[in-house]
């Protein structure tokens, strides 16, 4: 099993996404996921072969 998740509260209107950046806190921030997973060494495995990928359309950051 593996899935991913986001943390929020304190939002005014239910329903309309952009409460989250204007009012609301949302945990982690951004466009950012946390993530559980029963396999974490796939998730791993996973992550470095994205990594060339990641990095290039990231600017190297």
């Amino acid at each position: 099993m593996r899935f991913e998740f986001k943390w929020v509260e304190n939002v005014a209107e239910a329903g309309d996404a952009s409460e989250f950046y204007l009012h609301g806190d949302a945990a982690p921030n951004e466009r950012f996921n946390y993530v559980y997973s029963e396999w974490p060494e796939l998730d791993l495995a996973l992550y470095a072969r994205k990594l060339p990928e990641i990095k290039k359309e990231t600017g190297g950051r």
